[in-house]
């Protein structure tokens, strides 16, 4: 099973060759017909797991821009009571705009014609 978690970190720990910190969860809009409804209980709490190099690739666009977020996508666990996400793939959603945006212009781009 994979869980996506996107959202802000909070304090952020560095442990050995990882980084540890928590994210809320949010609660789910609307959910299909036919589906129970939500327990009354508030958004789970996260403890993410990154590797540090991982880290180092978001944690600039992170801290410099309060309006990014993380998208962190890995494999959900329990410590003891603990919800623990152990992360696969991180990255910001800014830096991910700007990779897609430069891959379309990439394919949009006009090939120059060729000389004789």
């Amino acid at each position: 099973m994979k869980l996506t978690l996107i959202g802000r970190p909070g304090t952020v720990e560095v442990r050995g060759q990882a980084v540890v910190f928590r994210m809320q969860g949010k609660a789910p809009g609307p959910l299909p017909k036919g589906l129970p409804p939500l327990p009354s209980t508030p958004a789970l709490t996260w403890n993410v797991t990154v590797a540090l190099r991982q880290w180092n690739r978001v944690k600039d666009s992170v801290t410099t821009n309060q309006e990014d977020q993380l998208i962190i996508e890995g494999y959900p666990a329990l410590q003891g009571t603990e919800h623990v996400l152990l992360a696969q793939s991180c990255v910001s959603v800014l830096q991910q705009r700007a990779q897609k945006q430069a891959r379309q212009q990439t394919v949009s781009a006009p090939e120059a014609p060729e000389r004789s």
